[in-house]
């Protein structure tokens, strides 16, 4: 088996500003922030993203739909086209296009099948909580500073924390009682921070999927906040907001908006399909479900598809 031939030019590293899949991996102007522009090397090459790695995104995705020969051709014209642009063609037009035309070619081999969500731990103060501080329920890592006063829950003793960091698997958390109530927790990975959210209690969900990993952050009380975040080769995102799904289906009419606001469901998987069902709210409590979202990712887009079904 033949590994393909990079020749070690940069053009690729120093030109990823125009493609989805490499935005988080861009320094600001272009370049790939792991670039050693001195020797024109990757500083994280045995670790590096699988997308960057020709043969084990091969191996990973188009092994059952394409030769390695015909994909090892499609990086080379990449790499001849990359370097044409850097001589003043128009590199975004070039990029885009060879990065789709692989794409497209893989067809269905991008699906992902996730595993049904298991919740794996919980932060934050309860709504009307008698308590101060934070809860933290099942963390795998909690170096938080215990608040001074030990309270009751349950008939048993509860230790609340201030502020520290605490992991729930590959999740981090970074929490503080005492900070603004908007940033008082903070999601993704170590360093690598992408969701701020309010101290409300919040359940944690994990969902593995076959190259992406999923974690529902879930409160519900009176009104619901759902974000699930992604995490592949150690880059995170908030893939789905349940905030920005009622401003985009419900004119905004959410839990937010107490009476008649749509409230979220944890979400269940059907394959490679996430399923989250709704329902309203009111003061006499939430009525029966009125319909479904489904959520398929989207490798080109690196995102999920959002399909409304209504009952």
């Amino acid at each position: 088996m033949k590994s393909f031939d990079c020749d070690r030019c940069g053009a690729c590293c120093r030109n990823i500003r125009h493609a989805n899949f490499y935005h988080e991996l861009d320094r600001g102007d272009g370049v790939c922030k792991n670039f050693d522009e001195a020797t024109n090397l990757c500083t994280i090459y045995e670790q590096r993203p699988i997308f960057c790695n020709v043969d084990a995104y091969y191996e990973k995705f188009l092994s059952q739909t394409m030769s390695r020969r015909k994909f090892h051709e499609l990086n080379r014209e990449a790499c001849r086209r990359l370097k044409e642009s850097l001589e003043g063609l128009n590199m975004k037009k070039i990029f885009v296009a060879i990065i789709l035309s692989v794409l497209l070619t893989a067809g269905s081999a991008f699906a992902e099948n996730f595993s049904a969500p298991v919740k794996i731990g919980a932060i934050g103060s309860p709504v009307q909580s008698p308590y101060h501080g934070f809860i933290v329920e099942n963390a795998t890592f909690n170096d938080g500073e215990p608040f001074t006063e030990v309270f009751e829950r349950g008939g048993k003793p509860l230790v609340t924390y201030t502020r520290g960091t605490a992991y729930f698997g590959g999740l981090c958390c970074e929490y503080d009682f005492d900070a603004e109530i908007v940033e008082a927790l903070n999601f993704g990975g170590a360093n690598n921070f992408v969701l701020p959210l309010d101290g409300t209690y919040k359940e944690i969900f994990k969902i593995d999927g076959e190259s992406l990993t999923l974690y529902a952050i879930y409160h519900n009380y009176c009104v619901t906040d759902l974000k699930i975040l992604g995490e592949r080769n150690g880059m995170w995102r908030v893939c789905i907001d349940s905030k920005k799904l009622s401003d985009k289906f419900f004119g905004g009419n959410d839990g937010y908006k107490m009476e008649g606001g749509v409230l979220y469901d944890v979400p269940t998987c059907a394959g490679d399909t996430l399923v989250v069902t709704y329902r309203r709210w009111n003061w006499s409590g939430a009525s029966a479900p009125e319909g479904e979202f489904h959520f398929k990712w989207n490798e080109q887009t690196q995102t999920f598809d959002a399909e409304q079904l209504v009952y």
